[in-house]
């Protein structure tokens, strides 16, 4: 499988002039439609005033309701995080087991050549 993509920049990175063609088509996609929206509303709204008044409320109510989802999620998150801070994960963290057992269990089986490496890592020497 080529990669050839994750090294792609500019257009004047590619070779094939069809590639250039569909990297420009692409590129000028975005703000092509976004223009073309805010145009064509501008002129429809002498030729179908009703069908761009349509749109424009239904726009304005979609993004009404995207709004209240973020705000209603973000305040939501905001009462976790608060809950998360009043806990003491210090606290929590002495209380687990310490993993000297499993240390030594892992070393066992490593001998028998089922593991190559040892990845449990004491938590002391993670917190800072």
């Amino acid at each position: 499988m080529s990669n050839d993509y994750l090294n792609l920049s500019q257009v004047q990175d590619l070779k094939n002039p069809g590639e250039r063609i569909l990297y420009r088509f692409f590129e000028i996609l975005p703000g092509c439609l976004s223009w073309g929206t805010l145009g064509a509303a501008f002129i429809l709204s002498w030729l179908a005033p009703i069908t761009v008044a349509i749109f424009i409320i239904a726009f304005d109510v979609y993004w009404l309701f995207r709004i209240i989802y973020l705000s209603l999620h973000q305040i939501a998150s905001w009462q976790k995080m608060q809950e998360n801070l009043k806990i003491d994960w210090l606290a929590k963290l002495n209380q687990l087991p310490s993993s000297e057992g499993a240390k030594v269990e892992m070393k066992a089986n490593s001998e028998g050549g089922k593991l190559h490496r040892l990845s449990a890592r004491n938590w002391q020497n993670i917190y800072h």
